[in-house]
């Protein structure tokens, strides 16, 4: 069978995949800045795999919006927030990390965001609370806006009006997907955080990316999956965040409101048809994700996955193509492997829950000459 048809019938078959609750990810950081992109990649990238990881722990997918590079722009984010279309369970992650400020008129708490790396352009500056309030409309179970930027006041901003529209291994145990199920399932409502207090900036490199995201979720969040925050809450999150930030000798203080209606019942899986496939692939690229994904589609006998994983290497790999499996932390390398290796070895796989595809490099012709990912297994 032409290995172009057998992808396309195996994405095909990938439409029931997925479940019928999703965390939507929208994820904003000014990567092209020429001062702090470098750092900005940092906190996109961990924001990607953080939020994959949590969405796979608590059985639901995860869908993307990129707002880095030239999508890092006010229109785009207009856009994406008219768009966005929620079920009554579905869950929203919002996330920018760049630059930040306030005007000396401003009464929300929470800074402006720079969407265009000319910071002095002010048409492009969107204020987190415009955000706020457009996703709180959107009828999600629970909204997360979370920023890492600066929230210091400069009379040169200007005050804007409403939007008028409105070894960490990467193993999935239960202990962890409990928690992140006690944080996500069981509370509704809305969560804002930034990673400054008004008149404050907010620290970052090019190693940690934004110290305050670094503080959340490499130090925070993992804590509480070890069992190390008790009670498992939002505000005990952000209790530890701040003092991780205080201990490393930061000077900024994190400023958070959590509104939250709780308990709340847990949502229970809807019944779903056959599903085609067992593990998922979560990447910005859909397109990618659907054909990788088909790798696992139910019914497959051994040999059509390798033919399937052959056929996947020729269109988004070059030949000598390396993929580095990482760890929980997404910077210990637990394996590396060439490309053809890695799909052979990930197609006859029974305990790979989810791939997180978490950095890759694409040549002139895009397709791809390294990727990083991350391996979510059963239980």
């Amino acid at each position: 069978m032409n290995r172009r048809i057998i992808l396309f019938c195996a994405s095909m078959m990938m439409c029931g995949l997925l479940s019928s609750q999703t965390m939507h990810v929208i994820n904003y950081g000014n990567t092209i800045d020429p001062k702090i992109g470098t750092s900005v990649k940092v906190d996109y990238e961990r924001l990607n795999a953080e939020a994959s990881f949590a969405a796979s722990a608590i059985n639901y997918r995860t869908a993307i919006y990129d707002g880095t590079g030239e999508n890092c722009s006010r229109e785009r984010l207009l856009s994406v927030l008219s768009s966005l279309s929620c079920a009554p369970d579905d869950i929203i992650l919002f996330y920018y990390s760049g630059h930040g400020m306030r005007s000396d008129k401003d009464k929300n708490p929470f800074p402006q965001m720079c969407l265009k790396y000319e910071a002095y352009e002010q048409d492009k500056w969107v204020p987190v609370h415009q955000v706020v309030d457009a996703l709180s409309n959107k009828g999600a179970r629970l909204v997360i806006v979370l920023t890492d930027c600066c929230n210091s006041i400069a009379s040169w901003v200007s005050a804007k009006a409403p939007i008028e529209t409105a070894t960490k291994a990467a193993v999935d145990d239960s202990k962890v997907s409990a928690i992140y199920r006690k944080l996500f399932l069981e509370n509704k409502g809305v969560i804002v955080a930034t990673s400054s207090s008004i008149d404050q900036t907010s620290g970052c490199n090019n190693d940690l990316g934004g110290f305050f995201s670094w503080a959340l979720f490499d130090c925070a969040l993992y804590s509480a999956g070890l069992g190390n925050v008790q009670p498992v809450t939002w505000n005990n999150i952000f209790e530890a965040t701040g003092k991780v930030l205080k201990s490393g000798g930061a000077t900024q203080v994190p400023y958070y409101e959590v509104k939250l209606n709780i308990p709340s019942a847990t949502p229970q899986p809807q019944p779903q048809p056959q599903q085609p496939a067992t593990t998922t692939v979560v990447s910005t690229d859909n397109q990618f994700s659907q054909d990788f994904s088909s790798l696992f589609a139910n019914g497959l006998t051994k040999e059509s996955r390798l033919k399937i994983a052959d056929a996947i290497a020729d269109k988004y790999f070059t030949v000598d193509a390396k993929v580095a499996t990482v760890g929980r932390n997404r910077t210990t390398v637990i394996d590396y492997e060439d490309v053809r290796d890695f799909l052979h070895r990930i197609a006859l796989s029974t305990f790979i829950k989810q791939i997180n595809v978490i950095q890759e490099n694409k040549v002139a012709d895009g397709r791809r000459n390294y990727i990083k990912i991350q391996e979510i297994r059963k239980q």
